[in-house]
């Protein structure tokens, strides 16, 4: 027995194979003996699709395959951070060993061509974004824990009267070393063993966003404490991981893009410049109120949550369309007659 089967892509010029035979690019159409066979459909750097088709011989087989676009490439990202990177370590350790700004300035320049020219060439072409944004991440997260960790152990800060603070701290060089090394450990972490977590960019770039508003919240809450100073260090620590933690818990449960991720930092970011402003308002109109801080972290802190909720199906990763969608509606004027309406309609 004979069936049809009619097998068109998108795009037009991907390579299809029935049964790992080349069998036609963009579209396929024939006769061939019913039964299951094996489809595979491959274009360049896209991920290729496979799947299980079955020809009957009482229709024709329709299959439409629309190839999901390729991976966008983390190299300029990764490669920007590497010179970056590059350049603070260089300009470190010059300015420690020479003591000056000059030798300072010599190091960051070297550095900066050591990290462009080991990044041009070390960093391969197809290193997908989830890949550079958590090693970037991770990098930046464990090098600030690292300093911070040095800070809360190392530091000892009183607070005087008039408000200046008394503070005893590790040399410098010991900040910048601890740094350094858990930098390095972010980043060789990463890159080895990054990949085994399967994480997508979209939740990459959740992670690093909780991680960001988790440090600027526990900045904001040191603040409504009178910036008392031993309270600083223990409040940018638990806001860090607190948000590493609960974004993390997020991004294993629902699944989000980095266009709605960016989107939702900032909402984040306007909700709290409209915080500070509000608190400014107020303050010129002889509320009483001169505490922006708590304004600026209730105003993040909505921004954030609206943000989140407003964004719900944008760009969402399993295909899910947009809550912002085109309408129609028949409109009656005044004379009596239907008129056709255009409009957008917005689902939350």
């Amino acid at each position: 027995l004979q069936g049809s089967l009619r097998i068109t892509t998108q795009p037009a010029d991907a390579r299809i194979f029935l049964d790992k035979r080349l069998v036609g690019v963009g579209s396929y159409t024939s006769t061939v003996p019913v039964g299951q066979y094996a489809l595979t459909v491959e274009k360049g750097k896209r991920p290729a699709v496979a799947r299980t088709l079955d020809v009957n011989a009482d229709r024709t087989t329709n299959v439409n395959i629309a190839m999901p676009l390729a991976p966008k490439s983390g190299r300029l990202e990764l490669l920007i951070a590497s010179s970056t990177a590059g350049g603070l370590l260089g300009g470190t350790a010059f300015g420690s060993v020479f003591d000056s700004q000059g030798g300072a300035a010599l190091g960051v320049g070297a550095g900066l061509g050591i990290g462009f020219v080991g990044g041009f060439f070390g960093i391969p072409d197809d290193i997908p974004v989830s890949s550079s944004s958590l090693i970037i991440g991770s990098s930046l997260w464990m090098a600030t824990e690292g300093v911070l960790l040095t800070a809360l152990f190392s530091c000892d800060r009183t607070k005087m009267e008039g408000g200046a603070t008394d503070e005893d701290c590790a040399d410098p060089d010991v900040f910048a070393s601890v740094g350094a090394i858990a930098g390095v450990t972010g980043l060789v972490g990463s890159a080895l063993w990054g990949h085994r977590l399967k994480l997508s960019a979209g939740d990459v770039a959740l992670i690093n966003s909780g991680a960001t508003w988790g440090l600027a919240a526990g900045g904001l809450l040191w603040s409504t404490f009178d910036e008392e100073p031993e309270a600083r260090d223990p409040l940018l620590l638990a806001g860090l991981n607190l948000g590493l933690l609960a974004s993390g818990i997020i991004a294993a449960q629902v699944e989000v893009t980095r266009a709605r991720s960016a989107l939702i930092d900032l909402s984040g970011l306007g909700g709290l410049l409209v915080g500070v402003a509000a608190a400014r308002l107020a303050e010129e109109t002889g509320a009483g109120i001169d505490r922006a801080d708590h304004f600026a972290l209730v105003g993040m802190a909505a921004g954030l949550i609206a943000g989140s909720f407003l964004t719900r199906g944008i760009g969402e990763a399993d295909g899910g369309s947009s809550s912002l969608r085109p309408a129609t509606q028949s409109i009656t004027d005044a004379a009596g007659r239907s008129n056709l309406g255009l409009g957008a309609a917005l689902e939350f």
